[in-house]
């Protein structure tokens, strides 16, 4: 069991309150990827422009089950609760609708917010050896005396 990267209300006055990491920088994610700062900012920026609702668990539309009440980009690490935050993650704070997604989020069901996007994968070229450097197939000077 991972730990859950949600801060949620259990006040009955909370009005379903939920506040949670989306990405953080220089962190490798579930699908293996690291992200920068700049990349963060730039998702975060386009995710607020190009708002298209809200997914759950990558596939079914929850539009209209959970309102996105702030994103934003930590100017600084802090801690909320037990919750550590470092600078330039992103935050996403939603209030949840939906009897049953609330049921979830309390059960620790749902523990957290994850972007969704499709890639194609390129792996990086292996580094060229520099001519100080000798490559894997050629031998040292001290190998050919």
């Amino acid at each position: 069991d991972k730990p859950s990267r949600l801060v949620k209300g259990t006040d009955p006055n909370d009005e379903r309150f939920v506040l949670g990491i989306v990405l953080e920088p220089e962190v490798v994610d579930a699908q293996g990827d690291i992200y920068s700062g700049e990349e963060i900012r730039a998702a975060a920026h386009r995710f607020m422009e190009d708002f298209g609702g809200l997914g759950l668990m990558h596939r079914l539309r929850v539009n209209g089950q959970v309102k996105v009440l702030e994103s934003y980009l930590a100017p600084t690490d802090f801690t909320i609760g037990e919750l550590s935050v470092r600078r330039g993650t992103w935050l996403l704070a939603v209030r949840v609708l939906s009897d049953e997604l609330w049921e979830r989020v309390k059960s620790g069901d749902l523990t957290g917010f994850s972007i969704g996007g499709s890639a194609r994968r390129v792996p990086e070229p292996a580094p060229v050896p520099t001519s100080d450097q000798p490559s894997s197939n050629q031998p040292t000077s001290e190998a050919a005396a």
